[in-house]
């Protein structure tokens, strides 16, 4: 998979600063409950599968017990699993999810703790794409309560064509609302029919998800 590096440099540096500012970010240095935690062995639930090149930790607490979020990731092709284990290293839940790129703490719904998760879902020929997911761990199982898209680069190596969308988002209302807000940075051909115009940035239609109480997810706002 190739990138027109014209393209790609600009982005890279706009991917650091997108996403919400609003949430605490987790602490580099574990705390002293993280480092009396016992860390889950990920080389012992994987199995055969490649080694992982990235294994990150993040604990919570939950219904008065300490757990920790174990979020796997490899290469060939990105993948990654995100587990819950409790402080024993004693695994209780996973989803499968796709090469994590970063984690931090999200707002707390309906009192538990959420992990939001920026993640590589998938790749394919000159297409790259990157989301966001809002994790809860319940009823013994991890829910995704929101996902989002949160990049999508596309070019064409024997064209001139390139575009990025790139996505922002908020938490809003006590964390029960999403703000998302986007922009298309066009290529350097005209594309009517996906109204790119050269040279001109454009802005994405807005969207905003409300918590549903009785689903458990977010969902487009009424």
């Amino acid at each position: 998979m190739r990138f027109q590096s014209r393209l790609w440099a600009p982005i890279a540096m706009l991917l650091c600063l997108h996403g919400t500012a609003a949430i605490a970010r987790t602490a580099r240095h574990p705390s002293p409950a993280q480092a009396s935690c016992r860390a889950l062995d990920a080389s012992s639930i994987l199995g055969d599968l490649v080694g992982p090149v990235k294994v990150e930790h993040r604990l919570f607490r939950q219904a008065g017990r300490t757990l920790q979020w174990v979020l796997v990731s490899w290469e060939g092709p990105p993948e990654g699993k995100v587990f819950v284990a409790d402080c024993a290293g004693r695994r209780l839940a996973d989803l499968d999810l796709g090469y994590v790129d970063h984690a931090t703490a999200g707002p707390a719904i309906q009192g538990n703790a959420t992990l939001e998760v920026r993640y590589i879902p998938a790749t394919g020929t000159n297409i790259r794409e990157q989301s966001v997911s809002l994790l809860q761990f319940q009823k013994e199982a991890i829910s995704v309560l929101w996902d989002h898209k949160s990049m999508e680069l596309a070019s064409a190596p024997l064209v001139p064509m390139d575009t990025a969308d790139l996505y922002r988002w908020r938490f809003l209302d006590g964390g029960l609302r999403v703000a998302v807000t986007g922009t298309r940075t066009t290529g350097t051909i005209k594309d009517m029919r996906r109204g790119i115009i050269i040279g001109r940035n454009k802005a994405l239609p807005a969207e905003s998800f409300c918590f549903d109480a009785k689903r458990g997810v977010f969902t487009g706002c009424r």
